[in-house]
């Protein structure tokens, strides 16, 4: 066993010591990076199977790649799996670059693979000097510790063994072995902002400054020390004052929120999966008006009086339909109560208005359950003409939230209750009535 081989091993028994023991998918482009990554764990007695991408971008350039990693992987007595990818085809249907969509399709396909083939981790050949590109991407793009703190060395599936050596001595390694491996053209070119920070920026930086890197170095290290004590703080918040509900809503307590060192970065940590960037996030935090909504791609945050609910819409979109006779799936469902009693002079009404009641012989024997759609109306009980849901909601004072999760009943084409609000006027139960249909909605245990 190498020099290289040993720092490699120190490095994976250190931060991913599941690596020593799993089958391992290894990412392999046939680049310098990737070849050494294949090749240290092969030396280092690691069950591999080796995965290659073709993405048909760089014309023979792809093929020539996809060909060398073959021969590779049969001298040294690998498994390979590979795939092809129609990339123009993927970016057109998903509205993304040609750098992003070639990410999503092979990190898509490496955890398929993964998961068929019953691998426990995805190792890919991140190595020190990515780290460093990375930190400075994100440095001058805006960035809080979370992109500072650079690569993780785990995230997930995804592993990392090289990311404590540098390049040169990943080139040196192969040259010990007497390995070669191919060159991607565009890795030469300063069209991409990696490239010109690779390809100009840090030579300029060693030049002015010789131990630069291994400074670097030590600050990113502690830079992943300071991110670990920060998410650590980050989940005992959530733990504390961040409660799961359901369709995907969080509800976040706006008084802890208040609280908290620094609201707007603690919150930004919080919503940035959400799709939220950090100006959003620090409106939303010092946000004062009850009510105000902040919209992401695919999410709402709400502000309320006491907590800040974070929902998607779209998943208020489903209606299902029942039949009555189905009571049982109806509550466990939709958390509403079914029954259809005999109307009879010792049938007791609950004035309370948490229970809906109609004649059961009027309103069929199927009923929708929904969510509120705008432009709806409905007949509330005991009114002659109908009134806008919106305008119910409104003066019932509801948050966006509350307008958008209260499940409506619908019957025959007509909404007959806002369930465990107001019922309405159609069906009502009338002294001729033979058998009432009762709902309301369920205890929460």
């Amino acid at each position: 066993m190498n020099a290289f081989e040993e720092k490699t091993l120190r490095y994976i028994h250190r931060h991913m010591p599941a690596v020593a023991n799993g089958k391992i998918l290894a990412a392999v482009s046939g680049g310098a990076d990737s070849v050494a990554l294949l090749r240290v764990l092969a030396a280092l007695g690691c069950n591999c199977i080796a995965a290659h991408c073709n993405f048909h971008l760089r014309g023979d350039e792809a093929d020539r790649d996809e060909a060398f990693v073959r021969k590779l992987c049969h001298d040294i007595d690998i498994e390979l799996r590979c795939t092809d990818f129609d990339v123009e085809a993927y970016k057109k249907s998903h509205g993304v670059s040609t750098e992003m969509a070639c990410r999503e399709l092979r990190y898509d396909w490496f955890e398929r693979q993964r998961a068929a083939l019953g691998c426990s981790v995805i190792a890919v050949a991140h190595h020190r000097d990515d780290n460093i590109e990375t930190f400075f991407l994100n440095l001058v793009r805006g960035s809080g510790i979370t992109g500072l703190a650079g690569i993780k060395p785990c995230n997930g599936k995804i592993v990392r063994p090289l990311l404590g050596s540098s390049r040169d001595e990943i080139i040196n390694y192969l040259k010990t072995l007497g390995q070669d491996y191919v060159t991607d053209s565009t890795n030469l070119e300063n069209d991409y902002a990696r490239n010109k920070i690779r390809n100009v920026m840090l030579p300029e930086i060693s030049r002015l400054f010789p131990s630069a890197m291994a400074g670097i170095e030590l600050t990113l290290d502690n830079l992943q020390g300071d991110y670990a004590v920060w998410s650590g703080a980050v989940e005992a918040f959530k733990r504390d004052a961040v409660e799961a509900c359901g369709h995907g809503q969080i509800k976040i307590d706006r008084r802890k929120l208040a609280a908290s060192a620094d609201p707007a970065t603690l919150l930004n940590a919080l919503l940035s999966h959400y799709g939220f960037n950090g100006e959003q996030t620090k409106a939303i935090a010092s946000a004062s008006r009850v009510g105000a909504v902040f919209e992401s791609k695919e999410y709402v945050a709400e502000v309320g009086r006491n907590d800040i609910s974070v929902f998607s819409p779209g998943s208020f979109n489903n209606a299902e339909t029942y039949a009555l006779s189905d009571a049982g799936r109806i509550e466990k469902e939709k958390g509403i109560l079914i029954e259809i009693v005999d109307n009879s002079p010792e049938f007791e009404f609950d004035r309370s208005g948490k229970t809906a009641y109609f004649d059961a012989d009027a309103t069929g024997d199927r009923l929708t359950v929904r969510h509120w759609r705008r432009g709806d109306r409905f007949r509330p009980f005991g009114m002659k003409g109908t009134k806008k849901l919106s305008d119910y909601f409104n003066d019932r004072k509801f948050s966006l939230m509350q307008k958008l999760s209260t499940p409506i009943v619908e019957m025959q084409g007509r909404i007959v209750w806002i369930a465990g609000e107001r019922a309405a006027d159609d069906f009502r139960v009338t002294p001729s009535s033979r058998r009432i249909l009762t709902m309301r909605v369920a205890d929460k245990t």
